[in-house]
């Protein structure tokens, strides 16, 4: 990103780019417009980016950016597994903040717990389930229900 000095009044403040590659400059954004938002990169690329004024004394500033990877929906299960009483720590990743559920289920299907999610926000998360129901040793599933998808994974309690 460049901010563009010049003579030419129609074009003072304007902010501006350039394709180091090829040289090429880009307007970005009209003097009085909100800042760039660069809405061409990927996730997981990294990109630098400096701010300059065109014909002037170089480089003011630079900065190195690594765009985050696409987060998803995952349920990763119980940490550990089996587990020794106390219940279940789960680890899960939610891709937006949504109305969900995350439920301990035994093998007959009853739910034995469950936990509200909608406001936990996007990224990875760790919650506890059954922590004081003394659960007896044996296969249980948990399941996260999340913005219309379901996912289940086993868990194993023993003593």
């Amino acid at each position: 990103m460049v901010r563009r000095t010049t003579s030419n009044e129609a074009y003072a403040n304007d902010v501006r780019y350039q394709d180091l590659a090829t040289g090429a400059w880009t307007l970005a954004a009209a003097a009085g417009t909100p800042p760039f938002d660069d809405l061409d990169v990927a996730p997981g690329d990294e990109y630098d980016y400096a701010l300059a004024i065109e014909g002037g004394a170089g480089v003011l500033g630079a900065v190195h950016v690594t765009v985050p990877s696409r987060l998803g929906l995952r349920l990763e299960g119980a940490r550990p597994n089996p587990a020794v009483g106390g219940g279940f720590a789960v680890a899960f990743a939610l891709d937006r903040q949504a109305p969900g559920d995350l439920e301990l289920l035994d093998l007959a299907g009853r739910r034995i717990d469950r936990v509200g999610l909608g406001s936990l926000p996007p990224g990875n998360h760790v919650l506890r389930l059954a922590a004081h129901q003394g659960l007896a040793p044996g296969v249980y599933l948990v399941r996260l229900m999340h913005a219309g998808r379901t996912l289940d994974r086993r868990a194993v309690m023993i003593h």
